[in-house]
């Protein structure tokens, strides 16, 4: 029988166990199941030590003990990634969608437009999609795609970085990256978001996230919607087959429709997150505050040691929700002393 592995969290927000089980039962597979604990983030010199740079992504915990529990079962394993980057399945897709419609409209009247809705809503959630809208409807392609993958927005580099590190990184910016993308011939802002996906985000970040977490535990990792065949392929037809109206990943859900429930095939897509928002809360502050309230850290010079205590103190006691912030300089940290420093970690 086929075996089949999932990652679970005491958080329900993010626990996808239950919709796992469901799967597993409809196709009689040989389930395992793990669920991870705050302290799960004890790994973490562990993840820098495999890793060997510097990974903003938290997934890399949960993708950490996935294949561990995978390698005691199986050698070789599939993973669904590529899915989302070959038929839209992410939030930006649909962004990128609806700001392309809005920019037809003429600078004067977008800039009205946004003002008269945004003082006629005072829900916050609406308002941040109205701004995303605004916001993106005056920014090319690269731009919007570098504000919204973005780990840390600018205007929180530019309260965190020192002026020394500012003006080590003067002449680098991600849109410059990201234009280098833009000289295809798309036919759509969508397929051009696509394409940046599939030329930065998967290779740097989830492929090899999958293969630095795997090869830690000897399990190789494929990934079958990667075949060049069918990337071509994917490439190739209407995007009204990915995005319809809300529905992302359309022909996917329509396909699988024949083979799985409607509390699968309907469910908004949710990635592969962790709740650090909540540990960051919780028992983990301690670990947090330990590493970016260091000596070693401060003396570097590269961060506002009064930004970082802001951070660490609003995410904890008050409203700020900075989980990504800290999670990417704690491991920025223990990579600049394991690799940069030589301090010795034992690695599990």
């Amino acid at each position: 029988k086929v075996k089949t592995f999932s990652i679970g969290f005491d958080d329900s927000d993010n626990n996808e166990l239950p919709f796992a089980r469901i799967v597993a039962k409809k196709f009689g597979t040989v389930h395992h199941e793990e669920v991870i604990s705050p302290s799960a983030m004890e790994i973490l010199p562990d993840l820098v030590w495999h890793f060997d740079e510097p990974f903003a992504d938290s997934s890399a915990i949960p993708m950490y003990y996935l294949t561990k529990m995978a390698s005691s079962y199986v050698k070789v394993a599939l993973s669904g990634d590529g899915a989302d980057e070959l038929f839209g399945g992410y939030d930006r897709h649909r962004r990128i969608h609806f700001v392309s419609i809005y920019r037809l409209l003429p600078k004067s009247i977008r800039k009205n437009l946004f003002d008269k809705l945004l003082s006629s809503t005072s829900k916050g959630r609406w308002k941040r999609k109205l701004n995303i809208l605004s916001e993106g409807s005056f920014y090319d392609n690269a731009q919007c795609y570098k504000r919204w993958v973005n780990i840390i927005s600018d205007d929180i580099k530019n309260e965190l970085y020192t002026k020394y590190y500012k003006d080590l990184f003067q002449n680098v910016d991600v849109v410059n990256i990201m234009s280098n993308y833009q000289s295809g011939n798309f036919k759509s802002s969508m397929d051009e978001l696509l394409y940046m996906d599939m030329k930065s985000y998967l290779p740097d970040d989830l492929l090899m996230k999958a293969d630095k977490t795997s090869m830690a535990h000897s399990l190789e990792v494929r990934v079958p919607f990667l075949d060049h065949k069918f990337v071509e392929w994917a490439f190739s037809i209407p995007n009204k087959y990915k995005l319809r109206g809300l529905t992302t990943k359309y022909l996917l859900r329509e396909y699988l429709k024949k083979y799985l429930p409607p509390k699968i095939t309907n469910r908004p897509k949710q990635g592969f997150s962790v709740p650090i928002e909540s540990w960051f809360k919780g028992s983990m502050f301690n670990m947090a505050e330990d590493i970016l309230l260091s000596n070693s850290f401060n003396n570097r010079g590269y961060f506002k040691r009064q930004t970082i205590e802001n951070m660490l103190y609003d995410h904890r006691y008050k409203q700020g929700v900075y989980s990504k912030e800290i999670w990417s300089l704690m491991f920025f940290e223990i990579w600049y002393q394991k690799y940069i420093d030589k301090v010795n970690y034992e690695v599990t």
